[in-house]
């Protein structure tokens, strides 16, 4: 809240979502990294989407950024990608919990959303080929673009 408190909200969204479209034409263009994956990027990738968790509620655009540059396999990439997500949204309903900001009715809602989210996770699982990583690329990139040109105020 101290950043969103420093900066006009507006310029905040601006920033995440630019930040996000740059970095979504790096990866349309081919910018990979070679390396290896190792702790203190991978650590310093999720303080990035730990602080726009915090900030935003995005901790995804840091990560799947990282893993969809990363030489990994298309399944590799998918399943980091779904634990860390599944993880930020366990520890978001821990911390909305403990300052009180919890609903009755969000998690009503949730509860009444699980079968379908599972339904289709699973249904995801089973259509999952890693041979069509391009098909995938695309329609992920499709996908970060949305988000991105969504989140801008010039949208609201």
């Amino acid at each position: 809240m101290l950043v969103l408190g420093l900066i006009a909200p507006e310029v905040f969204r601006y920033g995440v979502s630019l930040i996000s479209l740059l970095l979504l034409a790096l990866l349309i263009i081919g910018v990979r990294y070679h390396g290896t994956l190792r702790p203190p990027m991978v650590y310093g990738t999720g303080a990035v989407g730990g602080f726009l968790a915090g900030s935003v509620g995005l901790p995804g655009p840091p990560v799947i950024m990282l893993y969809m540059a990363s030489p990994n396999p298309s399944e590799v990439i998918r399943a980091n990608i779904m634990v860390y997500l599944l993880l930020c949204d366990l520890m978001m309903i821990g911390v909305l919990h403990l300052n009180g900001y919890l609903q009755v009715s969000a998690v009503a809602l949730g509860a009444l959303l699980i079968l379908p989210y599972l339904a289709a996770n699973v249904l995801g699982g089973w259509l999952f080929r890693p041979g069509h990583e391009r098909l995938y690329r695309t329609i992920a990139y499709f996908i970060i673009a949305a988000s991105a040109l969504n989140g801008m105020p010039l949208f609201d």
